[in-house]
C-alpha cells in the first residue's frame, strides 16, 4: 500500500506542524519552490482543497515541481501534503466554527449520513495509508506481554479508551483505565512497574493535561505506547500508532481509531490465544451464572 508519510519522526523530538516544517525548510529550497512555500503559508485553505492543476494554475509553478516540493517535505507526493495541511486546518478550528462549517448548504440528493460516510472512508483509507507491519507487530509484543497496561484518553477519547481497556480486559490481560487527569491518574502511573506498559490515546484539539501526563510517563521511563491522529501530533510514544480523525463536524469522526484498537485486540489474543482461550471461558461462565444476557428465545419477541 503506497505510504503519503514517508518520513520518521524521533519519539522524542519537539512536535511540529507542517507549516513550522515549510517555514524551517525555506531556506534549503529552489526559488521556484520558495515561492511555493510562501504561497502555502499565505493560501494554505486553497492548497486544502486545490488539485496539483489548480494549484500550478494559481502559483504558474508547475505540477513537477509541486510535486518535488512535497517530496522535499518527506511526503511521497502532493496528496500526502495536502491531506496533512487539511488536516492541520480542520484541528485548528474551534468548536463554533467547526459547526458553523458544517452549517453549508449541502446538495438535495444526498442522505444526512452521506457527508458522515465520506469523510469516514476517506479517514479509513488513511489509516491504511498510514499502516506500518513492523510498528503494528511492536504495539502487540509490547502490549501481549505487559505486566499491566494503563489505558488513558480523556473527554470524546474517553470512550476510545474505555473500549481498549473492556476489550484488554476480556481478552484475559491487566488493564486499567485513565479518564480523567488528576491526582489519581499520576499515582495510577508511578505504581506501573517496569514491565508494565502505557497506551495513551489522544487527538485534536490536543489536550494540555494529556500531553503533562505524557511527559510524565516520558521522565518515569515507562513503555508508552501512543494512537493519536499524524506524525506531526505532540504526541508520541516509544510506539505511535496513527489513525486520522477528520471530522465534517465539531466532533471528532472514531471509525479509525475503532478498527486500529479492533485490529490490536484481535493480534494481541491470537498472540496468546490459551490465555484468551481461558478468559472467554471463564467470562461465559460468570454471565451464566448471572443471567448477563437474555435468552435467545426471549430476545426474538
Amino acid at each position: 500500500m503506497k505510504q503519503f508519510y514517508s518520513f520518521v519522526i524521533d519519539a522524542m523530538e519537539p512536535a511540529q506542524d507542517v507549516l513550522k516544517l515549510i517555514r524551517r525548510r525555506i531556506p534549503q529550497l529552489t526559488r521556484n519552490q520558495r515561492q511555493l512555500a510562501e504561497f502555502v503559508l499565505k493560501e494554505r485553505q486553497a492548497v486544502a482543497f486545490s488539485t496539483v492543476s489548480e494549484l500550478s494554475e494559481q502559483t504558474g509553478i508547475s505540477p513537477a515541481t509541486i510535486v518535488r516540493f512535497a517530496k522535499s517535505l518527506g511526503f511521497d507526493g502532493y496528496l500526502g501534503l495536502q491531506r496533512e495541511i487539511r488536516r492541520a486546518l480542520r484541528a485548528e478550528l474551534r468548536g463554533p466554527e467547526r459547526f458553523r462549517a458544517a452549517l453549508q448548504p449541502k446538495r438535495h440528493s444526498e442522505s444526512v449520513l452521506s457527508p458522515a460516510i465520506e469523510q469516514e472512508q476517506e479517514n479509513i483509507a488513511a489509516l491504511q495509508d498510514f499502516h506500518d507491519p513492523a510498528t503494528m507487530d511492536t504495539a502487540v509484543r509490547m502490549l501481549s506481554d505487559a505486566s499491566r497496561i494503563l489505558v488513558i484518553g480523556c473527554r470524546s477519547a474517553a470512550s476510545l479508551a474505555n473500549h481498549f481497556w473492556f476489550a484488554l480486559n476480556k481478552a484475559g490481560l491487566e488493564a486499567e483505565r485513565i479518564l480523567t487527569i488528576d491526582a489519581d491518574a499520576d499515582e495510577k502511573l508511578e505504581r506501573l512497574d517496569e514491565e508494565g506498559c502505557i497506551v495513551l490515546i489522544g487527538f485534536p484539539r490536543y489536550l494540555a493535561d494529556l500531553h503533562a501526563i505524557l511527559c510524565l510517563a516520558r521522565e518515569k521511563n515507562k513503555r508508552l505506547i501512543v494512537i493519536t491522529d499524524s506524525p506531526f501530533s505532540p504526541f508520541r510514544g516509544d510506539v505511535t500508532l496513527f489513525a486520522p480523525v477528520v471530522s465534517s463536524s465539531f466532533v471528532a469522526f472514531h471509525s479509525a481509531p475503532l478498527i486500529l484498537i479492533a485490529t490490536l485486540i484481535s493480534e494481541i489474543a491470537a498472540d496468546r490465544p490459551e490465555r484468551t482461550l481461558n478468559a472467554l471461558d471463564r467470562f461465559e461462565t460468570l454471565a451464566e451464572r448471572r443471567g448477563m444476557f437474555l435468552p435467545t428465545n426471549q430476545q426474538e419477541k
